[in-house]
């Protein structure tokens, strides 16, 4: 009998595995690249006018090449607002230089952040209570984008009908293990990415490099002012729009931009320590079932081979499949396929990063998001749920 449980559980397990990697599989075909989308596009009959809204805390070392490279963007009439974010590294007096040179920027100071707010959430709400253009990207200060991209993502959204772009650009600089730790954590947001993009119901998404929304749309669903306390702001913003009707898209852009986040997989997990316990809903209970089920999954998969015949073995055929996906999305982004391979072996970063993120929210009594820790009970009070009901489109 304890024979038949552990096949039954093995068996269970790669079917599981199986299931997910080709869902991964399937729905990345939704996620394609923008030039595949403006390719054949007729020109705007009219120059799309847009307020690009910049949150920046102690930026110095890129915040001046930044400015000038989105002042830069073409075909597009342009605002730039960079809010300063309680900044204390020099980059105050850079802005304060750069504010003079060009009647398209606008520079804002955050000298102190209000009660009751997080500090991006409130930057990106003052850039963008004034704003004059049609449409709003948030983005952010270590993003570097061709030219023409502002352009052809309106001009895609025009043609999509939709309200909400968001764009994945390429990694700057990124080893062989930060790419394979990054293929496997993309891997549940190309289901939401492809599932938007075929029109579910079901998938906000939202990217902080780049979230461009239509402005009428972005006022409708009472912005940042409805999301003064989230930490996943980007995919909340998402979440408001599809309650509200809105079409989202989300598509790659290797060629078309490239932003400076984690190069490691130590510095992918640091960075997501705010992060995951909010994808969890801030419930430690979430975690600890998510950290549970994905790690003996995994253990599963490898130690079913040398304990458990031929069910063991489909426990780790199931596994390894996340080489498919993960092959798919390191092609988009031109790595090779080595990355993809090694996604097997690099799996328990993700549950080992959920438990590091619902750990120092425990110890601290909140989630620390640069050096303020915000503490949990007024995040939970003022939480946008990712289960908000949403209407039709």
């Amino acid at each position: 009998m304890d024979f038949d449980l552990v096949a039954i559980w093995c068996l269970g397990v790669g079917v599981v595995w199986l299931a997910f990697n080709l869902a991964v599989t399937w729905f990345q075909r939704y996620v394609l690249p923008l030039s595949s989308i403006t390719e054949g596009l007729d020109e705007a009959d009219t120059t799309p006018s847009v307020t690009v809204v910049v949150p920046a805390r102690n930026e110095r070392d890129r915040i001046e090449e930044s400015v000038r490279r989105l002042l830069a963007q073409r075909a597009v009439d342009l605002e730039l607002v960079v809010v300063d974010d309680r900044s204390d590294d020099g980059t105050t007096e850079i802005l304060r230089r750069l504010d003079g040179e060009d009647p398209r920027l606008r520079v804002m100071r955050i000298d102190e952040l209000p009660v009751g707010w997080l500090g991006k959430p409130y930057a990106c709400h003052l850039g963008a209570i004034n704003a004059r253009g049609d449409w709003i990207l948030f983005t952010d200060a270590d993003i570097w984008m061709n030219p023409d991209l502002i352009a052809d993502s309106i001009r895609a959204a025009e043609a999509e009908r939709s309200d909400l772009v968001c764009l994945l650009p390429a990694q700057k600089r990124i080893t062989l293990w930060g790419r394979a730790a990054l293929l496997t954590f993309s891997m549940a947001l190309a289901i939401t990415a492809g599932r938007a993009n075929s029109d579910s119901r079901l998938a906000p998404v939202g990217i902080g490099a780049y979230n461009l929304v239509r402005a009428t749309a972005y006022r409708r669903v009472g912005g940042y002012e409805a999301l003064r306390m989230e930490v996943i702001d980007d995919m909340k913003l998402g979440l408001l729009l599809m309650h509200n009707g809105s079409r989202l898209r989300c598509w790659t852009a290797a060629d078309e931009a490239e932003m400076d986040w984690a190069a490691t997989p130590r510095e992918l997990v640091r960075a997501l320590d705010k992060n995951f316990i909010a994808l969890a809903e801030l419930n430690f209970g979430a975690a600890t079932l998510g950290i549970v089920i994905t790690l003996a999954a995994w253990i599963t998969a490898w130690v079913g081979p040398f304990s458990n015949g031929w069910t063991g073995y489909a426990a780790f055929g199931g596994m390894v499949s996340m080489i498919l996906p993960g092959a798919l999305f390191a092609r988009h982004s031109k790595w090779g396929l080595l990355p993809a391979f090694l996604t097997p072996l690099i799996f328990p970063l993700l549950p080992w990063s959920l438990l590091r993120s619902a750990w120092l929210t425990w110890r601290q009594g909140g989630i620390r998001w640069r050096e303020t820790v915000y503490p949990l009970e007024l995040l939970r009070k003022h939480r946008v749920s990712l289960f908000l009901k949403p209407r039709r489109h």
